[in-house]
C-alpha cells in the first residue's frame, strides 16, 4: 500500500514551469506504457498552453499536488469555455507512478467535481480511452456514464476514444 500522506502542498492556477511539470507526468506513464509520442507531446503541451494562456478563475480550475520537495505528484484541470457555458470538461488528470493508489487521484477528481458544481455547471465531459481501468472506476463511482466511443484517436497512440458525461442539475 502507498502513502496517502505523499502530497503536502496544493495550488491551483499557473506555477513558472508547471506547463512542462505535466507534460513530463504524462509522458512518463503514456510514453513507456501505452507508446504515445511526439504527437500526443506536442498536442498536450501545446492545450495545456492555450488553456493556462487564457486562464478564468471563474470558469477554469488548475489544481496540482506536490510532495514535500515540491515535486509534481499529480494534477487536473477544468476548463468552462471549452463546449458550452454551462458545461465544462474535465482535462490533463495524472497521477505520478509513486503516489498511485495513495488516493490522490480521487481526491484531485472530487476537487475538481467540487470546483464543477461551485461554479454552477450543469454538467462536465471529459475524454479518454479504453484500458484505463482506475481512471474509469473513479468516474462511473462519481456518476458519470459512457456517451460514446470511437476509433478516432485524438492522442495518436492507436487507443478507443471513450467520452463520459454528469449532469449535476
Amino acid at each position: 500500500m502507498r502513502d496517502s500522506s505523499l502530497a503536502n502542498e496544493f495550488h491551483a492556477g499557473y506555477r513558472p514551469g508547471v506547463i512542462a511539470e505535466i507534460v513530463q507526468l504524462h509522458m512518463d506513464y503514456y510514453g513507456p506504457v501505452w507508446g504515445f509520442g511526439i504527437p500526443f507531446e506536442t498536442g498536450l503541451a501545446t492545450g495545456l498552453g492555450a488553456f493556462l494562456a487564457g486562464y478564468n478563475d471563474e470558469l477554469d480550475l488548475l489544481q496540482c499536488a506536490r510532495d514535500k520537495t515540491g515535486a509534481l505528484l499529480g494534477a487536473i484541470a477544468v476548463s468552462g469555455r471549452d463546449r458550452f457555458p454551462d458545461t465544462a470538461r474535465i482535462r490533463w488528470f495524472i497521477v505520478a507512478d509513486r503516489a498511485q493508489g495513495s488516493g490522490l487521484g480521487a481526491g484531485l477528481f472530487q476537487t475538481a467535481l467540487s470546483f464543477c458544481r461551485d461554479a454552477d455547471f450543469q454538467s462536465a465531459w471529459l475524454t479518454t480511452f479504453e484500458g484505463l481501468e482506475a481512471a474509469r472506476a473513479l468516474y462511473l463511482k462519481a456518476g458519470f456514464r459512457l456517451t460514446g466511443e470511437a476509433d478516432e484517436d485524438e492522442w495518436s497512440g492507436g487507443v478507443r476514444e471513450q467520452h463520459y458525461e454528469l449532469r449535476f442539475y
